[in-house]
């Protein structure tokens, strides 16, 4: 039987060269050469192997060692890793990158960036339950929700075994601002349990086994389903789930799509199913190839591997990363909805948006549950395990709204609202390789910042290489040594 925690590994590390922060290179145009014969005045430049080097610590003296001289190395400062030569069809990435970041110097922007922020995998890997090192949010949920208390939120004997409290801490860790810090004197504590009590609530809905007649009440029957109920892993079956697939044929999805989140392929041939797998039942390619791009840096890793969103920690990263992930045009993430940062304006307002479970579920489930002034059944379900999860964890909610059916559904809010930015990247159209911030929804987001390195090389230069295919993008950046 294969490891699939070794897999998860190994694919995790195949991709660790394109989630690496790089320093920037140096411009070494007109710079010297350095040869035997070269004598260098003290603070001069020289190239050497590609590094650009300063002479110092040379009083009033000409030089002519090699910068990797053994014995006077030290007189020599490394300025860093020379650019690339580039040709007319060529693109530097660190010029890519710099302009990202100059255009999206936005401070809602940079809010949005740092809610959606991770660690790295090889750090996730580390979380154990009680390890004193875990990360300060995973801490913090440890203190409210330990092993017993992660028992009552889902039962053990109806819970997927697949959902063990290991992999719930190593989902928590990748994303710090789910239950992070607050240096604003917000309460830190009860932010995290109310955020735990509403993720809980969710899944009680989503991958529960919802059984009235259970003796077990159905607030506790969550993480049920590790896969969509009747689904399984089709291999080289000639399985085909229909649905699950829409939109990776051609003609299919818009082109921007097709070509940057290019749905897997089997050995059979046929597409990659994206039914529902985990504790949120994430489905279709286009919310696979978010998420994969948010922990890998690369989209094709889960569009190519889904199964990893069941069997591997992501079966509970998948849904908190659609709490920090902002889910549509002007709509706000859940985090930000939980600990108050985000504040309805009027325009928000006067669509019945204010802040409370209801609105979760409308960032979530609105398209299918809300807006329908009736309350449908599904809401009114989350509504009553919402309850039960946050008398649980001694959660206050008496003055919070739990419904969604007076609501404007959340890919209907008319923009202009309190979250409302231009944070989608699309061609200038312009006959220089550019981007710039739209508010249509593209697949190259700005929350996805690539100077960072964790989210690969970003979407900007991304965009750039989808709509100027004529132009190489030649990563120029010095490694990480």
């Amino acid at each position: 039987m294969l490891n699939k925690t070794k897999i998860f590994i190994a694919v995790t590390a195949a991709y660790m060269a394109i989630v690496s922060p790089q320093a920037q290179a140096v411009n070494c145009t007109d710079k010297v050469e350095w040869t035997p014969s070269l004598i260098i005045n003290s603070g001069e430049e020289v190239v050497y192997k590609n590094n650009l080097y300063t002479l110092s610590n040379v009083q009033n003296k000409l030089w002519n060692a090699a910068p990797d001289n053994a014995g006077h190395a030290f007189r020599y400062q490394d300025l860093g890793q020379c650019k690339v030569k580039l040709t007319e069809k060529q693109l530097a990435l660190s010029e890519l990158l710099a302009e990202e970041k100059r255009l999206s110097d936005d401070p809602r922007i940079q809010e949005y960036q740092a809610v959606a922020r991770t660690i790295t995998n090889e750090e996730v890997s580390l979380v154990a339950p009680l390890n004193p090192n875990n990360p300060d949010n995973v801490r913090r949920v440890e203190s409210i929700v330990d092993q017993q208390m992660f028992d009552q939120l889902a039962d053990p004997e109806l819970r997927h075994e697949g959902y063990n409290y290991a992999n719930f801490l190593k989902g928590v860790a990748k994303y710090p601002a789910f239950c992070g810090s607050y240096d604003d004197g917000r309460d830190a504590g009860a932010i995290c349990s109310k955020t735990v009590a509403t993720l809980f609530a969710h899944f009680a809905q989503d991958s529960g086994l919802k059984d009235a007649n259970h003796a077990v009440p159905e607030a506790r029957q969550s993480l049920n389903l590790l896969r969509e109920k009747m689904r399984g892993e089709p291999a080289l079956e000639n399985v085909d789930y229909g649905m699950y697939v829409w939109g990776c044929a051609p003609g299919e999805s818009p082109p921007a799509y097709t070509s940057d989140w290019s749905c897997g392929v089997m050995e059979n041939g046929k597409f990659q199913n994206y039914f529902g797998r985990g504790s949120s039942q994430l489905a279709y390619y286009y919310n696979y190839a978010p998420f994969s791009l948010s922990v890998f840096g690369d989209a094709k890793v889960l569009l190519n591997n889904p199964a990893m969103v069941a069997d591997t920690w992501l079966n509970f990263g998948s849904a908190i990363f659609s709490f920090v992930n902002m889910p549509n045009l002007s709509t706000p993430s859940i985090i930000q909805i939980i600990d108050g940062s985000w504040k309805p304006n009027a325009v928000d307002q006067a669509q019945g948006w204010i802040p409370g479970f209801g609105l979760t579920t409308n960032m979530l489930h609105g398209k299918f549950e809300c807006g329908a002034k009736n309350v449908l059944p599904a809401q009114g379900k989350r509504a009553q395990f919402y309850a039960e999860t946050a008398e649980l964890l001694s959660v206050d909610i008496a003055a919070e709204n739990l419904l969604c059916n007076e609501m404007t559904i959340s890919n209907q809010h008319p923009g202009g609202g309190a979250a409302s930015a231009n944070v989608y990247w699309d061609t200038t159209w312009s006959d220089t390789p550019s981007c710039k911030l739209v508010h249509w929804e593209m697949p190259w987001t700005a929350i996805r910042d690539g100077s960072s390195g964790q989210y690969g090389n970003g979407d900007y230069a991304r965009c750039v290489a989808h709509n100027y295919p004529d132009f190489e993008i030649v990563d120029d950046r010095k490694s990480t040594k």
